[in-house]
């Protein structure tokens, strides 16, 4: 019984000895330096019209572009944003989740550029990016739009807000199709009484009081190996007249 137990203590040490060897070695080994924030050289921002419901027309030029080897927005500071195209600005928005470059007056004008450029800093070290933004008359992102029998999808040809008569009686099915590498998010009815409900594609809604139809839907990657969430969003409304 003795010779078990001396067999047993070895045995033991033996381990504990092993573990500390491994611990011993893995704190020698130098930790990888963690990789510096970078941004991809070029992106595209999209503009559309908007048309009201009294016959106006204005115009909208937003997006994000994406920082890599960020692990969480809020542990850096990005400041000194500038932009070589007075018409744009940049900046962080409180959700931490891009830098979001938009339209500050005027009109756009297709491939028209800005150069935003700012500075990062995080543990003691600032680093200089910038990006050149080409600004370009954003597509149509539906192969079919349908609220019953009316067929709206021209009316998105180069708008995201238009305005469409339809009946005020009744009821009608939203049918939408997307073209190739668009996905359909949500789709949100707004009726005047101040109701609102998502419904799902193909739903039968009613159009007695329908004030407009919210549609918004994820965008095709910008760039090859871009993260799905780096994905960006598009949105539409159908303005009932």
């Amino acid at each position: 019984m003795k010779e078990n137990r001396r067999i047993k203590g070895a045995l033991l040490w033996l381990v504990l000895a092993g573990v500390m060897l491994i611990a011993t070695v893995a704190m020698g080994r130098p930790a990888s330096a963690a990789k510096a924030p970078s941004i991809a050289r070029n992106w595209t921002l999209y503009y559309y019209q908007i048309r009201n419901t009294d016959g106006t027309k204005d115009y909208v030029a937003e997006g994000k572009i994406y920082l890599k080897n960020f692990n969480n927005y809020s542990e850096f500071t990005v400041i000194g944003f500038k932009s070589s195209n007075k018409k744009y600005t940049a900046f962080i928005p409180s959700t931490y989740d891009g830098i979001y470059v938009t339209m500050k007056y005027g009109v756009p004008r297709n491939g028209e550029k800005t150069k935003i450029s700012f500075k990062v800093k995080n543990k003691g070290k600032t680093y200089k990016l910038s990006a050149t933004v080409t600004i370009k008359k954003g597509p149509n992102p539906y192969k079919s739009i349908k609220i019953g029998k009316k067929n709206c999808t021209s009316g998105f040809n180069g708008y995201n807000v238009n305005v469409f008569s339809l009946s005020k009686t009744g009821k009608a099915k939203i049918t939408i199709r997307m073209k190739a590498g668009y996905k359909l998010k949500e789709i949100g009815v707004n009726y005047k009484n101040g109701k609102y409900r998502n419904v799902k594609n193909n739903a039968t809604i009613s159009l007695k009081g329908l004030d407009e139809i919210y549609i918004s839907y994820s965008m095709p990657k910008k760039h090859k190996g871009d993260p799905e969430k780096w994905r960006p969003t598009g949105y539409s409304y159908i303005l009932v007249k």
